[in-house]
C-alpha cells in the first residue's frame, strides 16, 4: 500500500504495510466516530490481519476485533498457521478503494476493493460496531455462510477510490 494521505489521516510505514494513522487520536487503533473512522479502520486491521506474524497477532486481535462467535472460529484457524517474517510487497494485494454497503451511527459495513498480484479484483465485506471509543470489526459467524470476498471483473465504476502515490 502507498496511499500517503487521505481525508486528513497519515499513513506510516510499519514493515512491509503502509497503514492509517489519524491525528490528534493517539495511536493507530483509535478511528474517529466517523464514515472516515469506519473506513480507516476496516483497512488497517485487514492490512494487519494480512501481514501480522505469530508474535503479534494476538495484540491485533484483541484491539481490532470484537468478540464474536467469528472472532473464536478465525483464531482457531490462526493457530494453525505459522507466519514470520516480513511479507513480500510484491505479493501483498493493493487496495483499490472502497463502498460503503451500510451505515449507522453504532454500526457499518464496507466493502474494500483489492487488485491482486496477478491483476485480478477482489471485494472483501467488512462488518464494523462502534463500542467505547473505536470501531471494532466483527467476523461474521460460520455457520451464517455469509460470503465475505468476491470476484469482480474490474473495479466497480461506484467505488471511492483511495489516492495512490
Amino acid at each position: 500500500m502507498t496511499i500517503t494521505q487521505y481525508r486528513g489521516a497519515d499513513w506510516v510505514t510499519d514493515g512491509a504495510v503502509t497503514a492509517p494513522t489519524s491525528p490528534g487520536r493517539g495511536n493507530r487503533i483509535h478511528y474517529p466516530h466517523t464514515m472516515d473512522g469506519a473506513v480507516m479502520a476496516a483497512v488497517d486491521s485487514q492490512t494487519l490481519l494480512d501481514t501480522a506474524p505469530d508474535d503479534a497477532f494476538g495484540a491485533i486481535a484483541r484491539d481490532y476485533f470484537s468478540i464474536s462467535p467469528g472472532l473464536t472460529s478465525y483464531l482457531a484457524a490462526r493457530a494453525n498457521i505459522s507466519v514470520t517474517g516480513q511479507p513480500d510487497p510484491n505479493r501483498l494485494p493493493r487496495i483499490k478503494g472502497f463502498r460503503f454497503l451500510d451505515y449507522q451511527d453504532s454500526a457499518a459495513t464496507v466493502e474494500i476493493l483489492f487488485e491482486q498480484p496477478d491483476k485480478s479484483i477482489s471485494g472483501l465485506t467488512r462488518n464494523l460496531v462502534w463500542l467505547g471509543e473505536n470501531w471494532l470489526i466483527q467476523l461474521p459467524d460460520p455457520k451464517d455462510n455469509t460470503q465475505v470476498i468476491k470476484a469482480y471483473p474490474d473495479l466497480p465504476d461506484n467505488l471511492e477510490r483511495l489516492p495512490q502515490t
